[in-house]
């Protein structure tokens, strides 16, 4: 018996600038911008020049654009909306899974907001918009890490195409309930739909999300349906914070006539010393499913 021992290292400086520290308007519209580039060093030079097990950050021992996005929204007073417009490898990721990619390539978010007033908060939306799920988001800018975790990367969706809406439950609940195409899919590869269940608490320093995503993800039929449970827990204090992450996902009626499974949990924490802010996570995932359903455009396969 013989065994081997292989070493991955990858070294990485990446830069991420929201335009700007405040919003600029132009009457009743705001607007802000990104621009994400980076530099990877993989040290083991693979001949593809491409990282494997990493999300957008995919390019190795190259300058990268992860993105340069435009952001146009107006409050919903009663009725207002968002666009989210941009290039780079992280849009083109996102898109891999369409049946059309160029036809929604530059974006990223596009949806009404109608917010009733007297309605107590209540806010539907309609449109593309980015997934509840998930404990880290598209933009760099927004997470504590420059990459992001397995989950991210293979278990959750990007983004859905439809309906959703949202009311507060009290002092301290947010629920919401979705109607959308599926997974990453402007234009639905069935006709069957996809009901997406959140919820938040916040209390303090300490908050919970709750999704749930269920519906059929096969193409041409509805046939098995694809259930995701994602959570969150934060904790959030002046000088420390910390959050853990859980999924858990079934494909039912897979190919091959069985059920599919993948789950994991991803925590990182974070803390302010002497001005410096230093982040570390950890992942772990297990996925029975094999490598998903898709492949992301030259890149680790990740759920459609």
């Amino acid at each position: 018996m013989s065994t081997k021992c292989f070493l991955t290292g990858i070294m990485m400086l990446g830069v991420a600038l929201q335009a700007g520290a405040q919003t600029w308007s132009v009457g009743e519209i705001s607007f802000s911008g990104v621009v994400d580039g980076y530099y990877s060093l993989n040290f083991n030079h693979p001949a593809s020049r491409y990282n494997q097990l990493r999300n957008f950050d995919v390019e190795a021992n190259q300058f990268g654009l992860n993105m340069v996005k435009l952001t146009m929204e107006h409050a919903a007073e009663p009725v207002g909306f968002r666009v989210d417009l941009g290039f780079g490898e992280t849009f083109n990721l996102i898109h891999a899974g369409e049946a059309e990619p160029s036809a929604v390539r530059n974006l990223e978010q596009a949806y009404v907001s109608l917010k009733p007033p007297g309605a107590r908060g209540f806010q539907f939306d309609f449109g593309e918009f980015v997934t509840s799920a998930g404990a880290e988001v598209i933009e760099t800018y927004g997470n504590w890490n420059y990459s992001r975790s397995l989950l991210f990367t293979l278990a959750i969706p990007y983004y859905h195409m439809g309906a959703r809406a949202t009311v507060p439950m009290g002092k301290y609940f947010t629920g919401g309930v979705q109607l959308v195409n599926g997974w990453n899919d402007v234009q639905d590869n069935n006709s069957g739909k996809t009901v997406g269940l959140t919820g938040a608490l916040t209390a303090g320093p300490v908050s919970w999300d709750g999704n749930y995503y269920g519906g059929p993800e096969k193409p041409d039929t509805n046939k098995g349906w694809r259930h995701l449970y994602d959570t969150t827990l934060l904790v959030s204090k002046p000088k420390a914070s910390a959050y853990l992450n859980f999924d858990y996902g079934v494909d039912e009626e897979a190919p091959g006539g069985s059920d599919k499974v993948w789950y994991g949990v991803a925590g990182a924490d974070l803390r302010d010393a002497c001005r410096l802010r230093q982040a570390e996570g950890c992942n772990a995932a297990d996925g029975r499913s094999g490598s998903g359903t898709r492949t992301a455009s030259r890149q680790v396969s990740r759920r459609r």
